[in-house]
């Protein structure tokens, strides 16, 4: 099966990118393959899990996060 694939770039900061070493290094996996993967984990994921991540919920809506994530842990949802 051919796939067609597009290279995108990323700028980090050093530490990030010592960060990102580490862990492709632990995982043995190359850092496209690892970053490949987050991307594609990201964009599944729905728009209020993108918008936490991003930074971009208001103080309602973080606190709304944060009480259903405390009682999903309550009841034994967490790891």
């Amino acid at each position: 099966m051919v796939l067609n694939r597009t290279t995108v770039r990323v700028q980090l900061d050093t530490i990030t990118k010592q960060l990102l070493d580490n862990l492709c290094a632990k995982r043995g996996m190359t850092q496209i393959a690892a970053m490949s993967r987050l991307v594609n984990w990201f964009v599944d994921q729905n728009d209020l899990i993108q918008a936490a991540i991003l930074g971009q919920l208001t103080l309602s809506a973080q606190k709304e996060l944060a009480r259903k994530l405390i009682e999903k842990a309550g009841r034994g949802g967490g790891k």
